[in-house]
Order: structure tokens, then sequence, then C-alpha cells
């Protein structure tokens, strides 16, 4: 029990320092696809209102992902570049092969949650790690606004359409 919450602490901290370094976006109410410049060298973390079920992006772009719980988390994979030089019949690689981030391609990324499916395309580009929090603040009011009127919703409808 004690090593949990040695390792809940842990990690509390770990993302509050990510947090320090890193850019932060909020999107409240996302209804249409949404453009996001992602870092193409570091992972970006993106969360979301409630539990992620699957996510699908095209598997030829190489975007590495991993989910926990409503949180995922984003990378461009880079890629090894090595030099190559024809000695004679054959090619060999010269020296040492380098890891480069500039290929990374735009891509598409579709996340099913429990309540909602959200789009985006996702635009690699050289900045600081990212983190992206997904919020549904007008759906909450409707649902406070319904407990406050005691189940008639009529009037939360009218505001829902207006």
């Amino acid at each position: 029990m004690k090593q949990m919450k040695k390792l809940n602490i842990i990690l509390s901290v770990l993302v509050s320092l990510s947090s320090l370094s890193a850019k932060n976006i909020v999107i409240d109410n996302l209804n249409s696809t949404k453009h996001i410049n992602l870092s193409r060298s570091d992972t970006n973390r993106l969360v979301f209102p409630s539990q992620i079920k699957k996510q699908i992006s095209s598997q030829e772009k190489d975007l590495l992902v991993t989910v926990t719980g409503n949180e995922m988390f984003v990378k461009f994979a880079p890629y090894r570049e090595e030099e190559q030089v024809k000695v004679g019949a054959k090619t060999v690689t010269k020296g040492t092969s380098n890891i480069v981030y500039n290929k990374a391609m735009v891509n598409e990324l579709f996340v099913v949650t429990e309540d909602k499916t959200y789009s985006f395309i996702l635009h690699p580009k050289k900045q600081e790690s990212t983190i992206v929090t997904i919020t549904e603040s007008f759906k909450n009011k409707i649902k406070d606004i319904k407990l406050d009127l005691k189940g008639d919703t009529s009037f939360v409808k009218h505001i829902a359409n207006d």
C-alpha cells in the first residue's frame, strides 16, 4: 500500500514537472475535426473528459499512441537516417546512423470515449511538448441545470437548442 502511494506521488510530481515545460491547450465542446500542432520530437499528452475506449489512426504514418484511462500519449515516430555509400558492387552504411524528427507526417486521429467520438488532424511542429485538455463544460452545465430544476427539462431543451 505504501509503495502504491509513493508511486502515485512520484507520478503526480512527474506530470506536474512535465506540464511546466509543456505548451497547454484547452478545447471545450469539440464537435468537429480539430487541427492541432504537436511536438514532432517529444511525447504529447491528450486528456479527455471520460475513459478512452479506442483510438484509430493511419498505421503507415507511424504515430505512436499509448492510452491510460482518459489520457492519451502521442508521439510522432522518429526515423533513422544512414548514409549509404557504394563500394564496388556493394552498398554499405558509412559511419553512424542519426535519428531525425523532421520526416513526421500530418496524421488523422479518431478517439472513441465512453461519451463521444473526437476527430483530430495532428500537425508535427518543431515545438515543445503539448498537453491538450478536452472539456465538455456545456454538457456539465446542462446536467447541473437539470438537477436544479428537479426534472423540468422543457426549459433545458429550449436552452440547448438555442
